[in-house]
């Protein structure tokens, strides 16, 4: 049973609005995004970006200066068959997001939905 989405975190809040235009109206719909496939995630700043936390950190907003990554702290045990997660760390992937309907594609929505099963499951 999915349990209740977890109220907003005002220092979210804060981050969002200290954002240029651009990057902040795609960390907004992040945020949206996240909210939907991570029922009772709890939001938090970690390392200077908002992070989505449930029994561990699960995924994180990250503007650059022409894209937002969609950091998946445990990426490299996520499943991926459209082989959109990038990066070389030991465990964290990223989905660069340039648009908001980006946030739409079957990939990204699946990678959130497999990212918040692992971090429930405690696998």
């Amino acid at each position: 049973m999915a349990r209740a989405v977890a109220e907003p975190d005002s220092r979210v809040d804060a981050w969002l609005r200290s954002q240029p235009k651009g990057s902040r109206d795609l960390c907004v719909a992040a945020r949206t995004a996240i909210a939907e496939a991570l029922p009772g995630a709890r939001e938090a700043i970690k390392w200077g970006y908002p992070t989505w936390v449930g029994r561990g950190n699960i995924v994180a907003v990250a503007p650059h200066a022409d894209h937002v990554n969609l950091q998946f702290y445990r990426g490299t045990s996520l499943p991926d068959p459209s082989r959109v997660l990038e990066g070389k760390g030991k465990a964290l992937r990223h989905v660069k997001l340039r648009f908001v309907k980006d946030l739409r594609t079957p990939a990204v929505k699946g990678l959130l939905r497999a990212a918040w099963r692992m971090d429930q499951e405690g696998t």
